[in-house]
């Protein structure tokens, strides 16, 4: 048992810190989320059966974390001085710049299409919401992040 959660620590620790960043914009609260996801995870690994059901179980409770977080009072009542920290861990890629310049709903859609490589539909279920609305964030996501880059 240990040996498996090991396994799928290295295994997804790097895609979900990703996410949570692209969701988060703050390398603290990123690195929390992570630790409390993996947490989760270690007390229901049992009910947890192949590959493919732990990676999208991981993605959908890193999201849902993050929303956590973001609901806080403490989130709420703070403002946050190391946002423009979060592209360094990216080797300064231009595009990922521009991205994290997004609001979030563009950001999470965006991330989950290109970067983890899901499909629309995919995504809807991920985020509980309909395809075709994810296709039009996904549109608008990509002329606005067109539109950053073309600056």
């Amino acid at each position: 048992m240990e040996t498996k959660f090991r396994d799928i620590y290295n295994l997804y620790k790097n895609d979900l810190f990703r996410l949570a960043i692209s969701y988060t914009k703050n390398i603290s609260d990123a690195e929390d989320v992570i630790q409390e996801v993996f947490i989760k995870l270690h007390t229901h690994m049992a009910n947890l059966n192949d590959d493919e059901h732990i990676k999208y179980w991981l993605i959908v409770t890193t999201i849902n974390t993050c929303k956590n977080i973001n609901k806080s009072y403490w989130k709420r009542n703070i403002i946050s001085i190391n946002n423009f920290e979060v592209s360094k861990d990216f080797n300064n890629n231009e595009i990922l710049d521009e991205l994290f310049k997004l609001p979030r709903k563009y950001r999470l859609v965006i991330f989950l299409y290109y970067y983890e490589g899901y499909k629309t539909k995919e995504i809807a279920g991920i985020l509980k919401t309909k395809e075709s609305t994810i296709r039009s964030i996904l549109n608008r996501g990509r002329n606005k992040l067109k539109d950053l880059l073309e600056r």
